[in-house]
């Protein structure tokens, strides 16, 4: 059997057996009169703070792309091209992919560039969200129960950061053997950029407050729910829902285990779950369509480009892949 068919029935079935247990105890008229009396006005405040949370890591890879010609708003196009391959996708693996293809034949940037672009952002976010959560797991008994995914995560974000110092260092080594070239290429711009600490900090700086933006988003969606929590543990929340919907097989769109994920997530504070879910739907909603908006016309515009890619055909995940 095809692996990426077997992935695809796997994340279907996930996604259909979480999404079950998120609705089971929710009746289908309960979720309506939920949503019905949201106080949508909030929503496009919320869709603003996820589309300028989108912008924020366009610039972040800008920065990490300095040297290259290629403008904040082709990165923030092409970043939501591939975000919407990954939601329509069962294998989750392909944005890097479409990113890098789309770049480097549409931009002329170097792939090294790129994949070295997407290892330090994605160390970036790892930092961010581990350290979020992290900070949650000490002020808020509720999420003790996720520490044995959240410990790991904290030591492979560490071992990731001294991995790239100690292969940085030993980088032009690897540049003498010719079919290693590539990834010393890729090396040694990760260790020049880990070398200018303002950078690094302004890198990082973008990535905390992009991943505040999500969280004041999820603020005034649990605000327009009736679910009252202050915005710091909206913040934790939702990033905490992010990392760990990501962590296992899912369909397109992680749909019914983001949902589950959230919900399970927030029942630890006893909250009403007909406002859980219609929470989790929305939220899910606004952090996923926008990406399908912008993405789809951009990759029917750029279809040769991405015609005949190696990468995307086979399906494999690019060296940056999550």
């Amino acid at each position: 059997m095809d692996r990426r068919f077997a992935y695809g029935l796997i994340g279907f079935g996930v996604g259909g057996a979480l999404g079950w247990l998120a609705l089971k105890d929710t009746s289908w008229a309960s979720l309506g009169r939920a949503l019905a009396e949201l106080d949508w006005r909030v929503v496009p405040l919320a869709l603003g703070a996820v589309i300028i949370a989108g912008i924020l890591r366009a610039i972040r890879f800008r920065l990490l792309l300095r040297d290259e010609r290629v403008t904040t708003s082709r990165l923030f196009l092409v970043a939501s091209a591939g975000s919407a391959v990954n939601n329509l996708s069962p294998v989750r693996v392909l944005s890097e992919a479409t990113q890098t293809v789309l770049l480097t034949r549409g931009d002329g940037v170097k792939a090294s560039r790129v994949v070295s672009g997407f290892l330090l952002s994605r160390l970036f976010d790892l930092l961010v969200t581990v350290n979020l959560v992290g900070a949650g797991l000490v002020v808020l008994p509720q999420l003790s129960g996720f520490r044995p995914i959240v410990l790991p995560l904290w030591g492979l974000s560490g071992a990731a950061l001294l991995g790239m110092v100690f292969l940085g260092r030993g980088v032009s080594r690897l540049g003498k053997v010719r079919w290693l070239k590539p990834l010393a290429e890729t090396l040694q711009h990760v260790h020049a950029t880990q070398s200018q600490r303002g950078l690094l900090a302004l890198c990082i700086s973008l990535t905390a407050i992009a991943w505040l933006l999500i969280g004041v988003a999820a603020w005034l969606v649990a605000q327009a729910a009736g679910i009252q929590m202050p915005f710091w543990l909206a913040s934790i929340v939702i990033v905490a829902v992010s990392m760990f919907s990501g962590a296992v097989p899912a369909p397109p769109g992680v749909a019914g285990v983001y949902e589950f994920v959230a919900v399970s997530t927030l029942g630890l504070f006893a909250v009403d779950e007909a406002a859980v879910l219609s929470f989790a739907v929305v939220i899910h909603a606004l952090l996923f369509l926008p990406h399908l908006a912008i993405g789809l016309p951009v990759l029917a515009l750029e279809r040769r480009a991405l015609r005949g890619a190696p990468m995307l055909r086979r399906g494999a995940p690019s060296a940056a892949a999550r």
